[in-house]
């Protein structure tokens, strides 16, 4: 069954609003031929119709969401331009192209203005996004966080996606390096392992809550040593490990 509101503007109808009841009694609203999504009247139905007063209500919801756009929320408005993006997403042929990247982005940003503060889940292309701004420079990513303009993932959160680094607490970088590797294709996979020792003062110092300075078996360490892989056909590189150690062969 299918509930519209129809407008007619110089002799030419229109659908402006439509509730479709399924056969299984679920409903689908939409408006200017935009899906709503169903978390903006989940307050009225919560799976199928119930009681003919439910679909009534829900009537009256969305002619006032098409007859008076001041009383549609911030919410509705956000979530119905998340719907609209999602589809631009969904129809561009290249997922690779500047154009899915910067829509994708878009897209998560929308969606996370939406979310609780302390219940963001970040996409892995965001969150390696702010681990290179931040490596790049923690005083600029520190400027993006206090303008509050975008939704970024704290410093906390950074140091522990990326204190794995620190092979002394024997644990492998592992979730770091599949973050980065999911922005390389086939040939940037492609990587030369680079071994490098780095000489340091011998120095203990501490930050964080952690002991820096010391090699696994807890004496001072005299030098870094370091792996590193550079990929063969981009310009990826990245450490792999960093090993304190006490050998200056």
């Amino acid at each position: 069954m299918l509930i519209y509101l129809l407008q007619v503007t110089d002799d030419l109808p229109k659908i402006a609003a439509c509730v479709a009841l399924k056969a299984d009694l679920r409903v689908v609203c939409s408006c200017d031929d935009e899906v709503i999504p169903a978390s903006q009247y989940s307050d009225l139905v919560v799976g199928p119709v119930q009681q003919l007063s439910q679909l009534v209500n829900l009537m009256a919801r969305v002619k006032t969401w098409q007859t008076d756009m001041s009383s549609t929320s911030l919410s509705f408005s956000v979530h119905i331009a998340i719907t609209v993006l999602e589809t631009a997403l969904d129809n561009l042929p290249d997922r690779d192209s500047d154009e899915h990247r910067k829509i994708a982005f878009v897209t998560e940003q929308l969606c996370l203005i939406m979310e609780n503060k302390f219940g963001r889940h970040y996409s892995p292309q965001l969150t390696t996004f702010a681990v290179m701004i931040h490596a790049a420079s923690s005083a600029a990513y520190n400027v993006l966080l206090e303008e509050n303009i975008l939704c970024l993932p704290s410093t906390t959160t950074l140091k522990k996606v990326t204190r794995k680094l620190h092979s002394s607490t024997k644990v492998d970088n592992l979730p770091y390096l599949k973050l980065r590797v999911s922005k390389l294709n086939e040939f940037e996979r492609s990587v030369l392992l680079i071994i490098v020792k780095i000489y340091i003062a011998r120095r203990v110092g501490y930050s964080s809550g952690e002991v820096l300075g010391l090699t696994a078996d807890g004496n001072v360490a005299s030098t870094l040593l370091c792996f590193m892989v550079k990929s063969v056909a981009g310009r990826y590189k990245d450490f792999v490990a960093i090993y304190p150690t006490t050998c200056r062969i």
